[in-house]
């Protein structure tokens, strides 16, 4: 469960090892944004999985009583990201792969073959389970011959099984392929996308989450970067800190709002995008408002 926290909120797992400031410690950003939210694993509450789009099911989770649930939810387009300690107790026509209940070691891992060519990435050593493939399409391989990821289609959704034991290397620290399937797993999942002004990712700049409304979107933006202040101290402020961000979306958006100056935003559109930027200041949070009804 760490390490799969440390990708989902990458870069929270190198900051903590910094000094205790409270830019540090006071909501720090994610590569993903806030898009997450922790279930349990209980029959009584297993409905709560049709809310979702995706559904990782993390740690020891235990499967068993929720087979119907499952079934009905991925019929209807569900996604199931799931590790092979915990998917033994799910159908085989589910997973597409049949187990051999041999263990393999290995020390690189491929994504899939169909851009040619790909270089393997050599890793640190890690166990992969051996299985014969039974109409899975594989998505990563741990070495030419043996699947590391693959994904079987079911109902109009699809199952997704990672085969390292709980996709960590020998050194207890997250497969290199984790990051890569949670890259993969997010793309396109947001109406809205937050970029930095150069197009890419934030990589623990800024904090944000999306929320839907009656005519639109709601998408929050913190900035806890810049910002010193000790329990009985003046705040010291670093100005340079700010953040330049892009909200991207296919959605036609009417207008664009921001709530807690307010103030009216400029919707710049193009072909197949629709653009809003704005500059996030140390410590400051700003709250948009995309109108799209």
């Amino acid at each position: 469960m760490r390490e799969l926290f440390n990708v989902a909120w990458y870069p929270s797992g190198v900051i903590e090892g910094l000094p205790a400031a409270p830019d540090v410690q006071s909501m720090p950003g994610g590569v993903y944004g806030n898009i997450f939210d922790v279930l349990v694993d209980r029959p009584g509450r297993a409905k709560a999985l049709f809310d979702y789009p995706v559904v990782w099911a993390a740690g020891d989770v235990d499967l068993k009583g929720l087979g119907q649930t499952l079934g009905d939810y991925l019929r209807k387009g569900g996604t199931l990201v799931v590790n092979v300690e915990a998917a033994r107790s799910l159908p085989a026509e589910w997973l597409g792969i049949k187990l051999t209940g041999k263990w393999l070691t290995a020390e690189e891992w491929t994504p899939d073959r169909s851009v040619d060519p790909i270089r393997a990435r050599v890793t640190t050593p890690y166990e992969v389970a051996s299985v014969e493939l039974a109409g899975a399409k594989v998505l990563a391989w741990a070495t030419p011959k043996v699947p590391l990821i693959t994904r079987q289609k079911v109902g109009e959704g699809a199952v997704l099984l990672t085969l390292a034991p709980r996709m960590l290397g020998l050194d207890e620290r997250a497969h290199p392929a984790l990051p890569w399937l949670m890259n993969g797993v997010t793309e396109g999942l947001l109406p809205i996308e937050v970029r930095l002004a150069n197009g890419q990712r934030p990589r623990g700049e800024v904090m944000y989450q999306v929320n839907r409304t009656k005519d639109g979107y709601l998408v929050a933006l913190v900035n806890n970067r810049g910002i010193d202040k000790t329990q009985s101290g003046i705040a010291r402020v670093d100005r340079r800190a700010f953040v330049d961000v892009v909200l991207r979306t296919s959605l036609p958006v009417k207008a664009a709002k921001e709530y807690t100056e307010p103030r009216d935003l400029t919707v710049t559109k193009g072909k197949d995008v629709v653009e809003v930027r704005l500059r996030i200041h140390p410590g400051d949070v700003q709250v948009v408002s995309l109108t799209t009804r």
